[in-house]
This record gives C-alpha cells, structure tokens and sequence, in this order.
C-alpha cells in the first residue's frame, strides 16, 4: 500500500503497476482497462495527493483484504477538487509478492 500511494502522488506508472496483478479484475474492468484508466488519470489531472488512513488488513492464506479511509487532492482543469472515500482492496500473494487484484 505504501508503494502504491508513492506511485500516486508522483505520478508514476510503472511503480504503480509494480503492485497490481496482470490478472485484475474487479466489477469487469481488467488489468488493461485499469491501466488505461490509470495512464489517462495521470495525463489529464495536475497535481495529486493522496493519503490513506486507518488500514486493517486481514490476511488469509495467499489472499488479504485491506479496508481503510483515503483522502486524494487533485487539479483538474485548473481547479482542486478534494475526493474521500472508503477502499477495499484485495490482494493475492504471488511468487511470494503481495499484488492488488479486485477493488481499485
């Protein structure tokens, strides 16, 4: 979660792919359409902050659950636009490597 949140606020893709799982797939979307998604985000916003709180993670097997606040500052159009939410994210321990695969 750590990475991802580095890779976010700087914007960067390829870290950011370091931590999802090329077999994602949360509500239909695929690993290549989050990485579209992703990619367009990165282009058409300016700035982002993104900060995370009060994570639990439950851990079960190769699979792990992780439930937390997320606070993300963002400029779009030349405006800041503040996003809150909730996130749910799963994970699945591949080649010993923990990696998002549903919930983004």
């Amino acid at each position: 979660m750590k990475v991802r949140s580095q890779a976010l606020n700087g914007r960067n893709l390829p870290l950011y792919l370091t931590v999802v799982s090329t077999a994602y797939n949360d509500s239909g979307k695929d690993y290549s359409a989050l990485v579209a998604e992703v990619e367009a985000g990165f282009k058409n916003r300016g700035t982002a902050v993104y900060h995370a709180d009060n994570y639990t993670v439950a851990v079960s097997g190769n699979r792990a659950e992780v439930r937390g606040g997320y606070r993300m500052k963002v400029a779009v159009g030349g405006r800041e636009v503040l996003l809150d939410g909730e996130e749910h994210i799963i994970l699945s321990r591949e080649a010993g490597v923990w990696k998002i695969t549903a919930g983004l």
